[in-house]
């Protein structure tokens, strides 16, 4: 990964290989990306930046440990490009972005059962805000996008060859605010309209009241409603190994929140939250519409410095989770309890770090059934996993990234029945100029 800078010209240009051998037969990794960023300061007030993003992966698809297949594989290429106009003064800034991305993957078994898809996909958005007052900021926004997903292939168990695909629209406006009521009442809010090709064209919106009821305590009140579509992957999934639902029907949701957060010096904090959302239509892996579900439960953050360089932070949350049409107390994987701590030595050149990852009591499917309705529900894995990562900038402009996962190497599935990897050590190097 390498920065530059001369003028009013700047740009990073990055190259990856990534490469695993796993323990699994037919389960290794292979990826190759390149990314690149150009800025131009076209004037006191303008710039112009290019962003592009193209990988190509090839891995083994063994499958699950129940299931494993030794010849399945699968390739994806994918770009994207993306240029972006910005404009800035004092009160005023507005942005221009387009962009357009392309995907191709394939999955085989062999000659006579693969399955190959294409995403092409292009959009714009526009973003509007003024500074009116001091205390007053207006978002004006605007977006069209328009997605085609074609895919088609050979299988021993539908008729050959089949060929499946859609294209989907969306136009979008809204129009948000952030307004300083008092010295300690500030509100803020958004407003959007969706008009989808193949959808509802729902009317979402989001509400926030943050009050200072101490100078180091900030409550907040929040409310929101969202509208989520069904993907390609839910609606024609890969092939008839992993069938989609045509038939799903967009995700719609209520969403309120209540929390406080305890800034007691500049660094440090501590948040609670407590959360609840109602959904109706959630997609579940299946992929199904389930017509009513609810969640609720408490997030925790905090970011402590013990010294000047160290600095200790959490994040944990314990959710319940309902599905109102069966009565079932859970949905699919979704823990009750997961989060992560961190410990973090930093000093002028030098980062040094480790962070702990749990998740428990998660119910999952397991597909291993030979007879409709052809999954049952299991405990999933509970685990705590450990990572180290560390960072050093050298005086010549270069600098170094490493990491290690799964430090302990702990044997355990983030879905049930396809293992997570051992240990693995990660390196990168930048360099500025």
């Amino acid at each position: 990964n390498t920065s530059y800078k001369k003028g009013s010209f700047s740009g990073n240009l990055g190259f990856s290989s990534f490469e695993t051998k796993n323990d699994r037969p037919n389960s290794n990794f292979n990826n190759l990306s390149a990314s690149f960023l150009i800025d131009k300061k076209m004037s006191d007030n303008l710039y112009f930046n290019l962003l592009g993003i193209g990988y190509r992966s090839d891995f083994g698809s063994v499958g699950a440990t129940y299931s494993e297949d030794y010849d399945n594989f699968q390739e994806t290429e994918q770009y994207l490009i993306s240029p972006q106009i910005n404009y800035s003064d004092d009160d005023f800034r507005a942005s221009l972005t387009f962009s357009i991305s392309k995907d191709d993957l394939l999955g085989q078994r062999d000659i006579s059962d693969k399955t190959q898809s294409f995403t092409d996909e292009q959009s714009v958005d526009l973003i509007i805000e003024n500074q009116f007052t001091d205390n007053f900021l207006l978002t004006i926004g605007s977006g069209y996008s328009n997605t085609k997903f074609e895919e088609d292939g050979l299988s021993p168990f539908a008729p050959s060859p089949w060929k499946e695909g859609n294209s989907w629209e969306q136009k979008s406006g809204s129009i948000g605010f952030h307004a300083k009521l008092s010295e300690i009442n500030e509100v803020s809010g958004n407003i959007r309209y969706d008009d989808y090709s193949d959808f509802d064209n729902p009317l979402t919106y989001d509400f926030r009241i943050n009050t200072s009821v101490h100078e180091s305590i900030t409550t907040f009140l929040k409310h929101s409603i969202g509208y989520a579509p069904p993907t390609a992957l839910d609606l024609y999934g890969f092939g008839p190994w992993y069938p989609g639902n045509p038939n799903l029907v967009a995700e719609e949701s209520k969403n309120y929140e209540v929390g406080f957060n305890y800034n007691y010096t500049e660094k440090n904090y501590w948040g609670l939250t407590y959360f609840y959302t109602d959904y109706e239509n959630l997609i579940d892996s299946t992929p199904q519409n389930i017509n009513e579900t609810s969640t609720n439960g408490f997030e925790m953050s905090s970011r402590n410095y013990l010294s000047d360089y160290f600095q200790i932070n959490s994040s944990i949350t314990m959710l319940r989770s309902k599905n109102k049409d069966s009565g079932e107390g859970f949905l699919d994987r979704r823990p009750e309890l997961f989060g992560l701590i961190s410990l973090i030595y930093e000093k002028e050149v030098l980062m040094i770090g480790t962070e702990f990852i749990s998740k428990y009591r998660t119910k999952e499917k397991d597909f291993n059934q030979a007879s409709a309705p052809w999954f049952k529900i299991v405990d999933a894995d509970d685990y705590t996993v450990a990572r180290l990562f560390s960072s050093y900038k050298f005086k010549n402009s270069f600098e170094i990234n490493a990491r290690i996962e799964n430090l302990f190497d702990k044997e355990y599935s983030e879905v049930h029945g396809y293992p997570a990897l051992g240990r693995a050590f990660h390196a990168e190097l930048n360099y500025s100029f």
